[in-house]
């Protein structure tokens, strides 16, 4: 191995842990770059290390080095976790959003869409039919089977008039 590698992959290459290190400026503006989603070079690591100051010409293997860095992998998991966790709404937000929404909405169109959304997410329009206690297909006579099965084939047959016939 190289002297670079060993450098960087030394730690890991020989089992041992890597070293809780800060992340230097041109590893965190990469992070910055590669992993938002508003950024022109988002999931770009070549584009994101030139961006980042890496030279040109080093870009191709500085962006192969720094994602395989297991410090800046977890920085940008971290970073999308925390973008998510800003982005997206959890069920307990969206339920205060309904209730203000019902409570203050000038439109009552609007108050009772809400308060449907709010009743939606708490299952409140649920029924709980108890199927145990049904007749089951297998407890029917051949007979019975028979007349379930000509009602079926009647109701899904199209329905032609005679004058159409």
């Amino acid at each position: 191995m190289g002297r670079g590698i060993e450098r960087t992959w030394g730690l890991r290459a020989k089992g041992g842990i890597m070293p809780d290190k800060p992340l230097t400026a041109k590893q965190q503006a990469f992070i910055s770059l590669y992993a938002a989603p508003q950024s022109e070079t988002y999931n770009n690591a070549y584009q994101s290390a030139i961006k980042a100051g890496y030279g040109e010409s080093a870009a191709n293997q500085a962006c192969k080095v720094i994602v395989g860095n297991c410090r800046v992998d977890a920085a940008i998991t971290a970073f999308k976790q925390e973008l998510e966790q800003k982005t997206v709404y959890s069920r307990q937000q969206r339920q205060q959003f309904w209730t203000k929404t019902m409570q203050e909405a000038p439109n009552m169109c609007d108050r009772l869409r809400a308060s449907e959304l709010l009743g939606r997410s708490e299952a409140d329009f649920t029924d709980n039919i108890n199927t145990r206690d049904a007749q089951q297909p297998a407890d029917l006579t051949p007979q019975e089977r028979k007349t379930l099965k000509d009602m079926a084939v009647t109701m899904t047959k199209p329905h032609l008039s005679k004058e159409t016939a």
